[in-house]
């Protein structure tokens, strides 16, 4: 790997996005500011800020951006890793695909929450209540976040 190349990693729960793949910068929005990354940076963690925007330029400078929510940031000389609790490439779906998609998603968590209010008496129902009603928030964020886009989604 070239000193003007290092690796970018971002995963979520659900999947790996990017696998160490070669980047020259990777700008993102951590909650102390926003950063941007090139290789031989300084050593530091940082926490993401919450529904933001995440971008790398590749060596062919290609730009290549992502929505996230939740997570961390380590960068290291050689290699950024990037753990998010959601994240999508902006360009992998349409705008109209990723609508549905929510609002297929928000529906689910709306029923869900619905099933679960027969259980709410107990803690572990209210728990699952509390973590239902933010999984929903964050689904309207995203559609909300899709809505006002002009890129493709």
């Amino acid at each position: 790997m070239s000193e003007k190349h290092f690796k970018l990693t971002l995963v979520t729960p659900e999947h790996s996005l990017l696998d160490g793949e070669e980047a020259i910068a990777v700008n993102a929005q951590g909650t102390e500011g926003t950063f941007n990354a090139r290789p031989g940076h300084e050593p530091f963690l940082t926490a993401l800020k919450d529904r933001s925007e995440l971008w790398y330029r590749s060596p062919s400078g290609e730009v290549v951006d992502f929505y996230v929510e939740d997570g961390f940031v380590e960068v290291l000389p050689d290699r950024v890793t990037v753990l998010a609790g959601y994240a999508c490439r902006n360009e992998e779906m349409s705008k109209d695909d990723f609508l549905e998609l929510e609002n297929q998603r928000t529906a689910e968590i709306r029923k869900k929450i619905e099933e679960t209010k027969k259980i709410q008496d107990t803690e572990k129902g209210r728990i699952e209540i509390e973590e239902l009603e933010i999984q929903l928030q964050k689904s309207v964020t995203r559609l909300q976040y899709a809505k006002k886009t002009k890129v493709k989604r």
